[in-house]
């Protein structure tokens, strides 16, 4: 998951201009962050083309928080082996 984690660093870095530390994992990233509607929409839908999944799983958007993205990337790269 640590390749995932520096991808998902890499995209909030250069697209949202956001610095992540292992320790913010948990951070939501509406709330805590204070990222708008439409910045948690680009996340995820850069995230979807990145690691070419579908995210529409994840429930309650204003709660997402990095490591719920992180989770959601693994269930799905997991899934994807197995079609």
């Amino acid at each position: 998951m640590r390749a995932e984690y520096r991808k998902l660093k890499a995209i909030l870095k250069k697209s949202l201009n956001v610095y992540f530390l292992e320790s913010n994992l948990q951070k939501k990233l509406s709330a805590d962050l204070e990222f708008s509607k439409w910045e948690v929409d680009y996340l995820l839908a850069k995230v979807e083309n990145e690691f070419n999944i579908t995210l529409v799983a994840i429930e309650e958007p204003n709660g997402i928080t990095v490591n719920h993205l992180l989770k959601h990337i693994k269930s799905s790269a997991k899934s994807a082996i197995y079609r």
